[in-house]
């Protein structure tokens, strides 16, 4: 069994689309099922959402669940793929339980121009820093100097960054250059199964490809039927995300009411139940709408509480539809939680849309979500399926 832990729900989701995309039977768990017999089981720690103190507790907890599961387990940490969360201190209890030889952290995506050149994190030829994850509020980047983001962190394992085409030393938390897919196979074809490798999308692509696995994307395609309503709901940070599909009318748009009162955001009952009234009149009419935050995302505790006013929007909707008639497009790894959480503990991949899009069945309640994470637009073909649907 391969078990891959990520820190949040879009993040999970997107490996467990790969595992399926490459021919593994996958669930994405939120705690670990010891008797689940799927080949891929990806859980989401949900890490990032937390503070550090509770994430290491977190991980430490999960690790040893895996340990004493009698499983045999290859375990693949996912990471942000711009250095998100608390990826150093989840390491760090990782490799206290399980002692590691070396650890490869390889966060970039280069096919979407998430590239480490010299030593530096560039975002399509920026610096990480001048990108707008510079703003995120809760990890801002403040350095591109993959050097200066790992010893911000106290590491078990000296770090060292290399050069494309080095030699992974032994007993070392190791970064590369990575410039293309191939420096990435590169650095992962020289592990073995006494090495922890963590990463992004492309580097797990490369960890399943070491193992001897085909991405089998020509012979996955299927046709599917969604549900008559889809619910699409941007928890997000990244503000220019619906720009493209709204600029061209293809659906109604609506924003989360309220406003901050200082550092407390407001939305008061009869306004929030009005906006409940507009949003399930507006998807009975037109079928497909996206619901986003248009307010300021503040740096504080309180900007979290948007996603309870998602969560209690969806529990409204899905009594007046009925939850087999709806499906939930979701974008935001913590929104995405919140939301999903209040249906299962694990989840079936059903298709991988595009990389990082993934459609996943609960296999409890049966929901239908759709997930991917806030930095990635959805698919203009996506979008199109979901308002041609029959």
């Amino acid at each position: 069994m391969i078990v891959a832990i990520a820190d949040d729900f879009s993040g999970a989701s997107e490996i467990a689309g790969i595992g399926w995309r490459y021919g593994l039977s996958t669930e994405v768990q939120l705690t670990f099922d010891i008797e689940s017999n799927a080949d891929l089981v990806v859980i989401d720690a949900d890490t990032r959402s937390q503070g550090k103190i509770d994430a290491i507790e977190k991980i430490n907890a999960l690790a040893k669940e895996l340990r004493n599961s009698g499983h045999e387990i290859a375990l693949f940490k996912k990471v942000d793929s711009v250095f998100r969360g608390h990826i150093v201190d989840e390491i760090n209890t990782l490799q206290k339980h399980f002692h590691f030889e070396r650890v490869l952290l390889l966060p970039a995506n280069p096919a979407r121009g998430r590239k480490i050149i010299s030593g530096h994190y560039l975002v399509n030829g920026i610096p990480l820093d001048q990108t707008v994850f510079a703003s995120d509020p809760h990890f801002p980047a403040s350095s591109s100097s993959v050097e200066q983001i790992i010893s911000g962190h106290q590491t078990i394992l000296s770090h060292e960054h290399l050069k494309q085409n080095d030699a992974l030393p032994l007993g070392k938390l190791i970064t590369g250059d990575t410039g293309s897919k191939e420096d990435i196979k590169n650095y992962i074809n020289q592990t073995n199964n006494k090495d922890l490798c963590c990463g992004g999308a492309e580097c797990f692509e490369a960890y399943l490809e070491k193992k001897g696995f085909v991405d089998k994307s020509s012979t996955n395609k299927r046709t599917f039927i969604w549900p008559p309503y889809t619910l699409i709901i941007s928890g997000s940070t990244v503000k220019d995300q619906f720009d493209q599909h709204s600029n061209e009318n293809l659906f109604p748009l609506l924003s989360l009411p309220g406003h901050w009162q200082g550092e407390q955001f407001i939305l008061n009952p009869v306004e929030e139940a009005t906006w409940h009234a507009e949003v399930l009149n507006q998807l009975r009419q037109h079928k497909v709408i996206a619901i986003w935050i248009h307010h300021e995302i503040k740096r504080i505790k309180a900007a979290n509480n948007f996603s309870t006013y998602f969560v209690r929007l969806v529990n409204f909707i899905a009594q007046k539809i009925g939850r087999q008639n709806m499906h939930l497009a979701i974008t935001g790894g913590a929104t995405a939680s919140d939301i999903i959480k209040n249906a299962a503990l694990s989840f079936e991949v059903k298709q991988e849309i595009a990389p990082g899009v993934v459609t996943l069945l609960s296999k409890q309640s049966k929901d239908l979500f759709t997930v991917k994470p806030g930095s990635y637009l959805w698919p203009s073909e996506f979008i199109k399926t979901l308002l041609n649907n029959e």
